[in-house]
């Protein structure tokens, strides 16, 4: 492929960033988050949040290569797919198991077009609840909870509480005197065991070529409930 048409499709797809942002703010929305596959906005009143979901993910990463195969005529296409793949499969999941405290609640899709100088593009938007950010106290302990709840490296629901054990005696124990934590050992499994079991369930549930990316960043909170907002990307090989 040409060089020169890879750094050309590359500033396209970061213009385009660029007026999805603007086409938004235009509306008095304010962006408040940003990630590989999407944007996230509040409303005026802050009473809802809009995720738009990138009609290509390559508008989010500017002039960065593409990650996996590239087709001669349609260079971003294997990215679009993805994410588009990967979006479908977790409101699947959402719905699926909507009584797990730990999941996003989403209410409304729709679509809207921007338009560019030279052409118009469809973005999907999902408007869904509003979360606050995971303090950064809870940040390791977070990690920790969903490296014990992972199948492929030991968990399972027999060794539940073995696990959740190791993680309280790491970092539960470190909060026990902040408001909210859990005090004992017993209060934390309580706690965390639904998480736990929504984590391993997750991972079990994988969509074939992704990879889990369940950390911190993609973890917020509603009330002092773990919520866990966007777990999968494409495999990076």
């Amino acid at each position: 492929m040409n060089m020169n048409m890879n750094i050309k499709e590359a500033l396209t797809r970061y213009t385009l960033r660029k007026k999805i942002i603007a086409h938004m703010k235009a509306k008095k929305w304010k962006l408040i988050g940003e990630g590989a596959f999407a944007v996230v906005f509040t409303s005026p009143d802050k009473k809802k949040v809009i995720k738009v979901i990138a009609p290509d993910p390559e508008f989010l990463w500017g002039s960065q290569p593409a990650a996996g195969p590239v087709d001669q005529d349609e260079p971003y296409t294997y990215e679009k797919q993805e994410s588009e793949r990967l979006q479908g499969a977790w409101l699947k999941f959402i719905d699926k198991n909507k009584k797990s405290p730990h999941l996003p609640k989403f209410f409304k899709t729709k679509t809207e077009t921007v338009t560019d100088r030279k052409s118009k593009v469809k973005i999907v938007m999902y408007e869904m609840e509003v979360l606050t950010r995971l303090p950064q106290e809870l940040e390791y302990l977070a990690e920790d909870l969903v490296e014990a709840a992972n199948p492929y490296i030991g968990a399972t629901i027999a060794n539940r509480e073995k696990q959740l054990r190791k993680v309280w005696r790491r970092w539960g124990i470190k909060l026990k005197d902040k408001p909210g934590h859990p005090k004992n050992e017993m209060e934390f499994i309580k706690k965390y065991t639904p998480f736990y079991n929504i984590v391993f369930k997750m991972v079990k549930s994988m969509p074939a070529m992704s990879d889990l990316d369940l950390h911190s960043a993609n973890m917020m909170m509603r009330g002092d409930t773990l919520v866990i907002t966007d777990p999968w990307m494409p495999a990076m090989g």
